[in-house]
């Protein structure tokens, strides 16, 4: 009996000391999730509860097991490479642990951003813009953007907010952070845009001409169907022909209307804009739909044309006479103006113009290498 006594009490005994000291029973921690799934460059948060609430150190330890799968600080994982990863959570008192399986996988990368426009033309008045960006597929990994612009004293991006900062053209480009580095661009054309008059008639005029910033300026000059500003106005810097017998390497069909591409008005201010036909012009110097005032406008002498129909009465435009060019030189300015049509004349060396002066308004056909002034329509 005694023999026996001594067995139990040693059993007890080796019990007590095999029992770990450190871990309290009567505290213990429970984790939210138990299993995670990333892919790389992705975090995710792991929230801990750990009892009984009145516990005065509440202190969780975080480990992972492999480093180069998943990395772990105060709860939040974060996936470094493929593979598979145990993150432990042990309290700071009682030494309770709890576990998560995480398992990481390759990330899904961005294959097209989608700006919405690839062409922008914007009033410098307008201040900012702020692009929507549509990133696919849409469960990428990574959907940050890099945002960048090709002339920071035209334009300046922040997260797709882009602010105006002079007048001129810059490319903007948002490019995916993510391994493969997708990127897609907008070219971003800040201008003096016109407001659009309606004077009842089948398109709306523009306030102002092409190149200037107020109805009196008379803007720039160019020859019919070139995109370009020069110094000299002549067959030989004409861009279609040589001479006036051409040939012409583009527009010989009578009537032909200039095409978007080749047409300075949208080039410059984008679509809706451009070159009114020859039709436009003849519906605007109808005296049944508008009446023509020779006027000034401050010191620029001028027609201001207003419209007669019923609705339109208090809308008009002004067009200054600001001469045109040939050659080198300024001829007829506070004298005469022409505009362009859009439209070719019967002769393939002309085409149709509107023509003014104090005491004459109409159509003509002028040869195409002179440099007249654009007064801009849109639908």
């Amino acid at each position: 009996m005694k023999n026996r006594l001594a067995f139990l009490l040693l059993a007890f005994t080796l019990a007590a000391c095999t029992k770990d000291p450190s871990i309290d029973p009567s505290i213990g921690i429970t984790i939210d999730p138990t299993s995670l799934s990333l892919h790389v460059g992705e975090t995710a948060t792991i929230s801990a509860e750990v009892t009984p609430a009145d516990l005065s150190n509440k202190t969780v330890l975080w480990t992972t097991d492999n480093t180069a799968v998943a990395k772990v600080s105060g709860g939040v994982v974060t996936a470094v490479g493929t593979g598979s990863a145990t993150i432990t959570a042990k309290t700071d008192r009682g030494g309770q642990k709890a576990t998560c399986k995480v398992t990481v996988l390759s990330p899904i990368l961005v294959k097209s951003i989608d700006l919405g426009k690839e062409v922008l033309f914007l009033d410098p008045k307008a201040g900012t813009y702020t692009f929507e960006p549509v990133v696919l597929p849409a469960d990428a990994t990574d959907q940050r953007l890099t945002w960048t612009s090709s002339d920071e004293s035209v334009v300046k991006v922040s997260d797709g907010v882009m602010t105006l900062i002079g007048k001129g053209m810059a490319l903007v480009t948002a490019t995916a952070r993510d391994a493969g580095h997708i990127s897609t661009s907008c070219t971003v054309t800040v201008v003096d845009i016109p407001e659009a008059v309606d004077l009842g008639l089948s398109v709306k005029w523009a306030s102002f001409n092409l190149g200037a910033t107020t109805p009196a300026e008379g803007g720039d000059f160019y020859a019919w169907g070139e995109l370009s500003l020069k110094s000299n106005y002549t067959w030989f810097t004409y861009q279609f022909a040589s001479s006036a017998s051409g040939p012409f390497s583009k527009y010989t069909t009578s009537g032909s209307v200039l095409e978007a591409s080749d047409d300075i008005a949208t080039a410059t201010l984008g679509e809706p804009w451009r070159i009114p036909t020859r039709e436009e012009c003849e519906e605007l110097m109808n005296e049944e739909n508008c009446s023509w005032v020779f006027s000034m406008e401050g010191k620029q002498a001028g027609f201001k044309v207003t419209g007669k129909k019923e609705g339109f009465t208090t809308q008009s435009i002004f067009l200054p006479v600001v001469g045109y060019r040939e050659k080198t030189v300024l001829i007829g300015k506070g004298e005469v103006a022409n505009f362009w049509s859009s439209t070719l004349a019967d002769d393939p060396s002309k085409a149709h113009s509107m023509g003014m002066s104090e005491t004459i308004i109409c159509g003509g056909d002028i040869p195409r290498f002179i440099g007249l002034s654009i007064r801009p329509v849109c639908q």
